[in-house]
């Protein structure tokens, strides 16, 4: 990993080769973004933290098959591939050949439940995933959890995953400090069991979901170590904003917005 960020144009055809490269070094860490990506139009020293000192490879044409160059590459611990149109069999050939891995990121593609269950299945060693707007689902969100308890750090950002999906997240990934389940459907009951099970969180994203007054109430009591707080448009009420800025008296972050406090 490099001390700068920095951000390299490659097509389609130029990424074998590089990959092949890649591969006969020591690389442990590969990024990848897709043409329509503009996050990173800035300059680097304005780009989040996930980027900050690595390279970042964007393509200049669209991608119509994951390189086998890519499964290729065993040393690999961190693998960031976003807005690829990656499908279910691309995820299962990651998962199949790139089992090492220990944190993967795959925001913005369509790996879909299938995807999410080969994810699930065949990397054990992850502790950070992200699969931010992939139609994972309540099944999917429901394999990740029974097989990858060992996640510290889990994003499900915009899939649907609705109640059913976070209690199963919530009884079975223990170890989580980290949870994002923004836009996702996930109501009071789903509010209640992160709140009763994941009391080791420190950051914990519910934006715009339905936890309504009771959830956020239930979050206040139990989720004593969390830093960061995200109940933005949830319908949370001044009582319950209230009973936030009582118990959680340790938070660096919070969001409230569009809510009637």
């Amino acid at each position: 990993m490099t001390e700068e960020s920095t951000l390299q144009r490659i097509s389609s055809n130029e990424l074998p080769g590089l990959l092949k490269r890649i591969g006969d070094g020591q690389t442990t860490d590969f990024a990848l973004v897709g043409r329509d990506i503009t996050r990173l139009s800035e300059p680097p020293e304005n780009w989040s933290q996930k980027f900050q000192g690595r390279v970042v490879y964007q393509l200049t044409d669209y991608l119509s098959r994951l390189p086998r160059e890519l499964l290729a590459l065993d040393r690999l611990q961190v693998l960031t591939l976003w807005g690829l149109g990656l499908k279910h069999e691309d995820a299962a050939a990651i998962a199949e050949h790139l089992g090492q891995l220990t944190s993967l990121d795959l925001r913005s593609n369509q790996v879909g439940e299938a995807g999410a269950r080969a994810i699930a299945e065949h990397l054990g060693h992850l502790t950070s995933l992200q699969l931010y707007a992939n139609q994972v689902g309540d099944a999917g969100a429901r394999a990740l959890a029974e097989h990858l308890g060992q996640l510290t750090s889990l994003d499900l950002r915009s899939n649907k995953v609705g109640d059913a999906g976070a209690r199963t997240i919530a009884e079975h990934l223990g170890q989580l400090t980290s949870l994002n389940l923004d836009s996702n459907q996930v109501g009071e009951a789903g509010a209640r069991a992160i709140a009763k099970h994941l009391g080791q969180l420190t950051s914990l994203n519910l934006g715009s979901n339905e936890v309504g007054d009771a959830g956020a109430r239930a979050i206040a009591k139990h989720l004593g170590q969390l830093t960061s707080l995200n109940l933005g448009s949830n319908e949370v009420g001044e009582a319950s904003a209230r009973a936030i800025a009582e118990h959680l008296g340790q938070l660096t972050s919070l969001d409230l917005a569009n809510n009637k406090v």
